[in-house]
């Protein structure tokens, strides 16, 4: 390490500009690179804690009935009772619409809750508390939100309140990821038996509207349909619940990757350009420093020697870069912060580094090549004959 700052500072005594130059197009190059790593580490963990998280054995259905108008609380009582211990049900494609949002188009996703006892799975918390069953069955207005819908949340009376659809719910907890992205941040999560009127607007019994998940601990749903339809055909006529199948995490991967934004093609073209650029400042500098070459070589140095202090040399410069990356990145992450929105790809992780240190040695390898094919055919009686 002692070594490589020597040689560093050195090579900042004898080439300033080209050095300076040199650091500048690394460190921008590293960091659309980190920002980018920043965005899939986040986006791999929020698919992580989906997975770990998903409904334990969640399956899809859709129900229907040959009639319409709005499912009420007490047509979910009667459909649903009789469920085995431990079956909980969500409604999903249900959305309302936060009062405080300008945006007449600003809905968020609505998942519906119904338990008529716990069952022992909940979304992860973040902070405060689960909604009980006594405040299901009772129809109580009280709401878990996404950290997204954080910004349209008031207090009053030292509790927090978010007004959807005209009605204000108390925010009795936050539902997420305590350290970063989360795939339920968009999402409000309500008691079924207290929906707003705008998301009442998409709960109603028609043709394949009435989408929910059954999930329990334990296997096997035959009972619980049982049940459903036997309660649905007494409730409604031409009632029907249709599977459509298990709760699937996506993969998030393929989604990346199918899904490239301008960030990625601007980090790879920037990378390929530094790496041209590295090359050509380095064929400069051994043309500079032949004789110096020439004369190392004639005190004894091998080839692999001259090699290893050019590797340090550029690794010393690339970490420079790599520092001031990181640093522009943790300080836009702030600023953005600062004024309230969501600044993921700016967040920093252990990924950033593992991936900028994993690149920067590779690269360092890459730029060498062309370089010190040069290097080795430098005849050091030559040099200093010329000399």
């Amino acid at each position: 390490m002692k070594n490589m700052i020597i040689l560093v500072w050195q090579r900042f005594q004898r080439s300033k500009i080209t050095a300076t130059f040199f650091i500048i197009g690394y460190a921008i190059s590293m960091l659309l690179i980190s920002i980018n790593t920043s965005f899939v580490s986040q986006h791999l963990n929020a698919a992580a804690l989906k997975k770990k998280f998903t409904p334990p054995n969640g399956t899809q259905y859709v129900v229907s009935a040959e009639t319409s108008g709005s499912v009420t609380k007490a047509d979910i009582d009667n459909l649903l009772k009789g469920l085995r211990s431990g079956t909980g049900v969500i409604f999903n494609g249900l959305e309302t619409h936060p009062d405080k949002d300008n945006d007449v188009n600003g809905y968020y996703p609505v998942s519906a809750e119904y338990f008529a006892k716990d069952t022992n799975w909940h979304y992860p918390l973040v902070s405060g508390r689960y909604y009980t069953v006594k405040e299901l069955s009772e129809g109580k207005k009280v709401a878990l939100i996404g950290k997204s819908l954080d910004k349209y949340v008031e207090k009053k009376e030292e509790k927090e309140f978010i007004c959807l659809g005209g009605t204000d719910y108390e925010v009795i907890g936050r539902i997420g990821n305590q350290n970063g992205l989360s795939l339920w941040d968009n999402r409000v999560f309500l008691p079924y038996s207290a929906l707003p009127e705008d998301t009442q607007e998409y709960f109603m019994w028609a043709s394949e509207s009435l989408n929910m998940v059954l999930y329990n601990k334990k296997k096997g749903f035959k009972k619980d349909l049982e049940v459903i339809q036997k309660n649905g055909e007494q409730l409604k006529s031409g009632f029907e619940i249709e599977k459509v199948g298990k709760l699937e995490v996506e993969d998030m991967v393929s989604d990346l990757m199918n899904n490239m934004d301008d960030l990625y093609i601007m980090a790879v073209l920037g990378y390929l350009a530094t790496l041209i650029y590295a090359v050509n400042i380095l064929m400069y500098w051994l043309q500079k420093m032949r004789f110096e070459i020439g004369l190392r070589k004639a005190c004894g140095y091998t080839n692999g020697k001259i090699f290893w202090m050019l590797f340090q040399e550029i690794l010393g410069m690339s970490f420079i870069a790599c520092f001031l990356a990181f640093a522009v990145q943790k300080f836009a992450g702030v600023l953005i912060n600062s004024t309230g929105i969501d600044s993921l790809r700016f967040s920093l992780s252990i990924w950033n580094i593992v991936v900028a240190l994993l690149i920067t040695v590779i690269s360092t390898f890459i730029i060498l090549i062309l370089p010190c094919r040069k290097l080795a055919k430098i005849n050091p009686v030559e040099i200093l004959r010329g000399e």
